[in-house]
């Protein structure tokens, strides 16, 4: 092969022309890079094949050219007759032996189309990570749903020039909305009344694949400003096992979507879905800890209260309005009367009262509270009207009512407690856009389990507490002994806690025909168990003290006594003997508050004295105290729950009691007064006082 037939086919382009740009000769290589070699490209001006941007490059390095005799590393751009582009990068060198006008240039060019398209690519992928990073800094620093949506429009609407954007959502009724919406000026957003979700976007919801189309104008706003073909892309988002919402853009422009595009708006809306992913999760576990607050709330605050009206009162404020628009609570046993009820409009609550108390749907009817009874199930019905009434067997007054209050949506809720079902709330809304969803369904059961405890204790508590008063009513004497020489009065006051029932008592009894035995005392602890140990305390000082041994005796042996008796040690008891000859008060004390001493127009006097630890607690032996009472002087005895307050000492609440005898020297005589005038906010324990007056005043 000679050298001209080697040039021919050299794998780059080959081409002689004189230094203004006229082709003399070609290698084969370029011909057909060029045209297929169906035109004669010799005669031909090097200038009139270039682009236009190629043909001003040229120009530039001429001059040069012919100064230097050669050039290096030119970009130059060949158009084809078919309108395609051919990048060769040229190397020019002016044959020396050539004169000026006629010096031959010899052109050598590499064919680096391949490496531009590289090139571009390489630029398009540059710029597409550097978008999926903006998007990726946005979208980590967003917390909310909103946020996410916010994030992800804001890259293709103001960032990539997309004329608007929306964000579907797949809702708790797994229903798809619109949550975000974003538009450039061109086009006019509607947010005030959402449009109806695009077919085609609930297509690929179904689907789970990308729909890129042509539209003849926007479909999720109105009034376009500019008149051309929109393309459209709707993106689905996608979890784990679901596609749970989908992302639609459109621009307004000649060309549709290109391939990068497409995989960019794949990438973003990948990328999306992760993030709402995680922020849905951040929501479920932020909603989660508020609902466990909440109800660690309610718990608190039940158990500043024990009757179960005011249980239950606080259970359906707690539900009101937060959770439902009236909520109303039934225990079993109690007829079909309501303990408690709440209307998020209190002029409404007599209504609801009515209702509960007077209609009762049989558990014949699937959502009624009385098949969630039987059922021991949540029972729920949404998107009630009137025309649901009509499956109810109601009278035209109870219709009538139940129109009044216009439920929307119900919700009954079994009351499951230790031993079955022991009653049912009803929460119901009257707002048609308040429905009752599945995770509401779930905390409000949970919170209601907890609840149903709370009330069974409480009635309980009331049960226990009862039968408690009601037994020590019974051990407390019927009548006090009469005598003319002395006048006595006897209170007892049950307090508000189940541990403040059952353990305070006092008794009196006549010794002897003329010795009067006075006794208060207080068991540790409250109940049945505590009343059963103040009777069994009760009958023993009795004994005890008949046996005519005196005060020190009655107070030793009850010692004694304390420790053989389940709930007697510790408690307090102070036993008093009145002479009625001589009016002399022998005293002893087993840990029991001070007795007074009331004397009209003096000072009251506190019996210090004849004092030992409580029952069954070993330490100093009781000693004796005495003192003379005078003419209408009264011996006062009371339990801690006349004086004793959370925030003062006991040696306070005597020194108020003493005042309020000084200030009114006739209530000595009517201890249900003084009780009265000694009551305070926090006063919770039970009480008893018993006063024994000499007789020879007028009685004040």
């Amino acid at each position: 092969m000679d050298g001209n037939e080697w040039l021919d086919e050299a794998p780059c382009a080959c081409v002689i022309a004189t230094i203004d740009g006229k082709i003399k000769w070609t290698n084969r290589t370029f011909a057909e890079w060029v045209d297929d070699g169906s035109t004669d490209l010799v005669g031909r001006s090097i200038q009139e094949l270039l682009t236009a941007p190629a043909r001003i490059r040229l120009e530039t390095v001429t001059a040069s050219l012919a100064l230097n005799g050669h050039l290096h590393d030119i970009a130059l751009d060949v158009r084809r007759p078919n309108g395609t582009k051919l990048s060769l990068l040229c190397s020019a060198s002016v044959a020396p032996e050539a004169g000026e006008i006629e010096a031959e240039v010899c052109w050598i060019g590499l064919d680096v189309s391949d490496r531009r398209a590289y090139e571009r690519d390489v630029l398009v992928a540059q710029r597409r990570l550097r978008r999926l990073q903006d998007l990726s800094a946005l979208l980590g620093g967003a917390t909310t749903i909103q946020q996410v949506a916010e994030a992800l429009l804001a890259t293709f609407v103001d960032g990539m020039k997309a004329d608007y954007g929306a964000v579907y959502l797949e809702d708790e009724r797994a229903e798809l909305s619109r949550v975000a919406v974003s538009a450039t000026d061109s086009l006019e957003a509607t947010d005030e009344v959402a449009p109806p979700v695009p077919e085609y976007v609930r297509s690929v919801m179904a689907r789970a694949e990308p729909v890129f189309r042509s539209e003849s104008e926007p479909v999720t706003h109105q009034s376009p400003k500019v008149a051309q073909t929109w393309h459209v892309a709707a993106l689905p988002l996608e979890g784990e096992r679901h596609v749970f919402g989908v992302v639609e853009f459109g621009m307004g422009r000649r060309n549709p979507h290109s391939e990068n595009e497409r995989q960019l708006l794949r990438s973003a809306v990948e990328m999306a879905a992760q993030a709402f992913k995680r922020v849905q999760l951040l929501d479920r576990l932020r909603r989660s800890v508020e609902e466990n607050q909440a109800a660690s709330n309610l718990l608190h605050r039940l158990e500043g209260v024990t009757s179960v009206a005011a249980r239950a009162q606080l259970i359906v404020d707690f539900m009101v309005p937060t959770y439902a628009d009236m909520a109303s609570i039934e225990i079993q046993g109690d007829g079909n009367e309501p303990v408690a009820v709440r209307h998020v409009d209190p002029s409404m609550e007599p209504t609801l009262w009515w209702l509960r108390s007077n209609v009762e749907i049989g558990a014949e009817n699937e959502s009624s509270l009385a098949a969630g009874r039987e059922l021991q199930r949540a029972q729920v019905l949404n998107n009630i009207d009137p025309s649901t009434y009509d499956s109810f067997d109601l009278d035209s007054e109870q219709r009538a009512a139940l129109g009044r209050i216009k439920p929307t949506a119900y919700l009954g809720l079994p009351l499951i407690g230790r031993s079955g079902v022991t009653g049912s709330m009803m929460l119901a809304n009257s707002n048609p856009d308040r429905e009752f969803l599945e995770g509401d369904v779930d905390f409000l059961s949970r919170v209601t389990n907890t609840c149903a405890l709370a009330l069974e204790n409480a009635r309980l508590y009331e049960h226990e507490r009862s039968i408690a008063q009601r037994l020590q009513t019974a051990l407390l004497p019927e009548r006090l002994p009469d005598d003319p020489r002395v006048r006595l009065a006897g209170f007892y006051q049950a307090g508000h806690e189940m541990s403040s029932v059952g353990g305070d008592w006092y008794d009196a009894f006549m010794v002897t025909e003329d010795r009067l035995g006075l006794v208060v005392g207080d068991v540790v602890g409250g109940g049945v168990g505590a009343a059963t140990t103040m009777g069994a305390l009760r009958v023993a000082t009795q004994a005890f003290a008949l046996d005519g041994r005196g005060v020190v005796d009655v107070i030793d042996r009850l010692n004694r006594f304390s420790k053989t008796v389940d709930g007697a040690m510790a408690s307090s008891v102070v036993y008093v003997e009145l002479d009625l000859k001589t009016n002399c008060l022998r005293f002893a004390s087993a840990g029991h508050l001070p007795a007074l001493v009331h004397r009209p127009g003096k000072a009251t006097k506190v019996l210090r004295d004849g004092r030992r630890p409580l029952l069954g607690v070993n330490g100093t032996p009781a000693v004796e105290g005495h003192i003379s009472l005078g003419p209408g002087w009264s011996v006062v005895l009371y339990t801690d729950g006349l004086v004793e307050r959370r925030h003062r000492s006991l040696d306070e609440g005597i020194a108020e009691l003493t005042a309020v005898l000084r200030k009114d020297p006739g209530v000595a005589e009517d201890p249900a007064r003084l009780a009265e005038l000694m009551k305070s906010d926090d006063h919770g324990d039970d009480t008893c006082i018993l006063v024994a007056t000499i007789a020879g005043l007028p009685k004040r």
